[in-house]
């Protein structure tokens, strides 16, 4: 099937697909095959002798249809590889922790708001949840089915944010980050984070031409709410989705020169704008609690941390000796 793909995308691509097409269609019409030269087709008419000029399809319009198709293809492509990089067995002991977490969420058994059998300080439940109920529901298949389609739903947001760069760089360049991360996408709530932190990256690359000068501007970025209610409900690195927010707020801010007149009032809108966020991120059973350090990142408040993966060959770093000893085996 990807061998097919490959040969159509080549077809599309082929500056002389089109023109070769018509002129083989004519051939077995038993007609000529006429080689348009001009964006007019002149007609005679050998009764009234009058003239007629036809406009054609001018050639960018060609190229432009070739170029949509080519995309589409390439596109479809990169969305069959990174589903079938997701589609492999749960093979993750956690998954179980969620599922009875879900099943315990749905019966009712919390008599507080930390559950008994919480892997981290991060609120969870809405991804075990929707866990327990696909797997009850459908089957193990499905959950698995469920994992792909985020993954699916990761590579079509990132190739929507690389449209204004081609084609085949985007694709090559998702591609290979598909690849480097295809083990690192198992059934937990991080791989539904690279989802929704893709989509926050989304809605600020569509909006940054908006100007953001007064609070009333900041509606426009209401999709980022609905984003951030449901991340921290899912997994805890919505915290990464608000540095990014964030960042991408003084960015504007930055890119403005100094003799702007609204600068302090576009500094006070973003501002605005992250801080309703960090509220919105509230309403989640642990409340603040959900701010608590990501487990991942650890090491950076402890640096004896880092060195304790180091020793105990969880993380290799090729600066160090025991990288290169190990390097092909």
């Amino acid at each position: 099937v990807v061998s097919g793909m490959l040969r159509v995308a080549c077809r599309l691509a082929r500056p002389g697909s089109l023109a070769s097409s018509q002129g083989t269609h004519g051939a077995l019409n038993g007609k000529p095959s006429p080689v348009h030269h001009s964006p007019l087709t002149i007609h005679h008419s050998p009764n009234m002798g009058i003239v007629s000029t036809t406009p054609l399809v001018p050639d960018f319009a060609d190229g432009f249809a070739r170029g949509a198709w080519v995309r589409r293809v390439v596109f479809l492509m990169v969305g069959l590889f990174a589903l079938l990089l997701a589609s492999f067995p749960a093979r993750n002991s956690d998954l179980a922790t969620h599922l009875a977490n879900g099943r315990q969420w749905i019966a009712g058994d919390f008599a507080d708001r930390n559950a008994p059998l919480a892997l981290s300080g991060q609120s969870t439940w809405l991804f075990d949840l929707c866990c327990f109920g696909v797997y009850s529901s459908l089957g193990g298949a499905a959950l698995i089915a469920f994992m792909a389609l985020a993954a699916l739903g990761l590579a079509i947001v990132l190739l929507l944010l690389a449209r204004s760069a081609g084609v085949w760089i985007p694709a090559a360049s998702l591609g290979l980050a598909l690849l480097a991360i295809s083990n690192r996408l198992p059934m937990q709530p991080v791989t539904f984070s690279y989802l929704l932190f893709a989509i926050c990256l989304l809605i600020l690359h569509r909006r940054s031409a908006q100007a953001i000068a007064t609070p009333a501007a900041l509606a426009a970025y209401w999709p980022l709410l609905v984003v951030f209610l449901i991340w921290v409900n899912l997994d805890g690195w919505f915290q990464l989705g608000l540095i990014a927010v964030a960042c991408f707020a003084l960015g504007r801010l930055l890119d403005r020169p100094a003799s702007d007149q609204n600068r302090l009032s576009r500094f006070l809108a973003g501002a605005l704008g992250v801080a309703i966020l960090a509220v919105a991120c509230l309403l989640n059973p642990k409340t603040w609690h959900a701010f608590a350090p990501i487990p991942e990142l650890g090491w950076l408040a402890e640096p004896g941390a880092q060195f304790a993966l180091f020793a105990g060959e969880q993380v290799s770093s090729p600066f160090a000796g025991a990288y290169w000893a190990k390097f092909g085996q």
